[in-house]
């Protein structure tokens, strides 16, 4: 079977089936995988940045740089950890020019200053294209949350706002022109990731996962990983400044934006109604808004859009298939 038929999820499902009982079972069901030592939690995740697949060729190598290292610290704000440090494995083509490593690496200086970490290491090697490969470092906080934490009657809720960088990449590929598309193109260049956040939120949260592939697949694999259900609404979605005007000018249905193509790198996490005021008031001092978007429920997956409950499909980014509509 091609690997393009399979989809990433079989392919990992292979890899952790070979390597049952390591500590890869950990990295295949939670962001980071979650290593004991010395009495502490240390975080370990990795991420890969390839020419073609994630750099379109609009991009400038300082946003390449940027891009892996929030890529890869995105993992660690998802469990509510505090990020020590990243090791890059870089990877260029013997016919690149130097300006082109100096770019990257202004990029990752500027990603590793921004967040307060550290660079460890890496490597460079002779690839037949660009390509980055960032592994991050951290240690969990007070509390370590993971996926599999939900439970039925506690609310979901986003940070930020969603479809931006989707319609980013839509301003590129779809020839829109719109008054928003440049700061909507460096949204998806340059993602955050909400470390800080995500630390605040791991001392509410019953579970938590970040939207780098698709707010759809992240409801599904929670509600998997808890053995819940869950309920969301699509009127109650925070749709971005400019996502649902230029899903239209490229003849895309917001719902595509918001729901299916990943990319915005916010955090979506369930907590106890209780605990939501809180909560709010400890991001709204990091300048981050919340939305509550739905509930976990006993079962099903449902989506709500104007008044009609129907199932919301799985889907998303595939590192094999792409984007499928």
């Amino acid at each position: 079977m091609r690997l393009s038929e399979a989809g990433e999820r079989r392919v990992i499902h292979e890899v952790l089936e070979v390597l049952a009982g390591s500590a890869a079972e950990l990295a295949g069901s939670d962001d980071c995988a979650v290593l004991q030592a010395g009495g502490l939690e240390l975080l370990v995740s990795c991420d890969a940045v390839i020419e073609a697949v994630h750099i379109p060729e609009e991009m400038k190598p300082e946003q390449v740089g940027w891009y892996a290292v929030s890529a890869c610290l995105s993992d660690i704000a998802a469990m509510g950890g505090r990020a020590l440090g990243v090791c890059v494995s870089m990877g260029f083509p013997e016919s690149a020019e130097l300006e082109l490593v100096r770019g990257i690496a202004e990029g990752l200086r500027r990603g590793l200053q921004h967040y307060g970490v550290r660079m460890l290491g890496g490597d460079t090697q002779r690839t037949p294209v660009l390509m980055l490969s960032c592994f991050a470092l951290g240690v969990a906080g007070e509390r370590l949350v993971k996926r599999s934490g939900a439970s039925p009657g506690e609310v979901i809720c986003v940070t930020g706002t969603l479809g931006e960088a989707p319609a980013g990449f839509l301003c590129l590929t779809g020839g829109v022109e719109h008054p928003e598309c440049g700061r909507l193109i460096r949204r998806a260049f340059e993602p955050v990731a909400r470390l800080e956040e995500g630390r605040a939120i791991a001392g509410h949260a019953g579970a938590c996962m970040d939207l780098s592939d698709s707010l759809s697949i992240c409801l599904h694999e929670i509600a998997e990983q808890s053995g819940t259900g869950f309920e969301v609404h699509y009127e109650r979605l925070p749709a971005g400044r400019g996502v649902e005007e230029v899903a239209e000018l490229a003849g895309a249905e917001p719902e595509e934006l918001l729901l299916y193509m990943g990319g915005d790198f916010e955090l979506v996490f369930t907590v106890e109604e209780s605990r939501l005021p809180a909560l709010r008031e400890e991001l709204e001092r990091l300048g981050c808004r919340i939305t509550p978007i739905g509930r976990v429920l006993e079962e099903g997956r449902w989506l709500v859009k104007a008044g009609r409950r129907e199932v919301l499909e799985r889907r998303g980014y595939d590192a094999f298939r792409g984007y499928a509509r």
